[in-house]
């Protein structure tokens, strides 16, 4: 389903604090068949943390989180940039979990 939202925030609660691993974006498509600009400069957070910032338009948009980087979240959000309000087809975020406050490894 395509979620296009009278909002500039999307926020997934993933039920539990999760190792984040990676979050894809599959953008929506104009007219023309190219990736819409309204994730333009958008920013990507696990929690506060940022993830990603979206800096040129693509189909599908990937946010790989480092090994050596361990984030956790409980809660994985994309906040538009200025006035744009989102417009996308799908978000997947893969990670590992769920985990105690307290019990993570790096």
């Amino acid at each position: 389903a395509v979620v296009s939202t009278q909002s500039r925030r999307i926020a997934v609660h993933l039920g539990g604090r999760f190792r984040i691993h990676n979050v894809k974006i599959w953008n929506i498509r104009s007219d023309n068949n190219l990736a819409d600009d309204s994730l333009h400069k958008a920013r990507i957070y696990a929690d506060t943390k940022l993830v990603g910032e979206v800096t040129e338009m693509q189909a599908t948009l990937d946010f790989v989180v480092p090994k050596n980087n361990a984030t956790y979240a409980e809660v994985v959000s994309i906040q538009a940039y200025g006035r744009n309000l989102l417009k996308l087809i799908e978000v997947q975020i893969w990670g590992s979990g769920p985990y105690p406050e307290g019990d993570q490894f790096a």
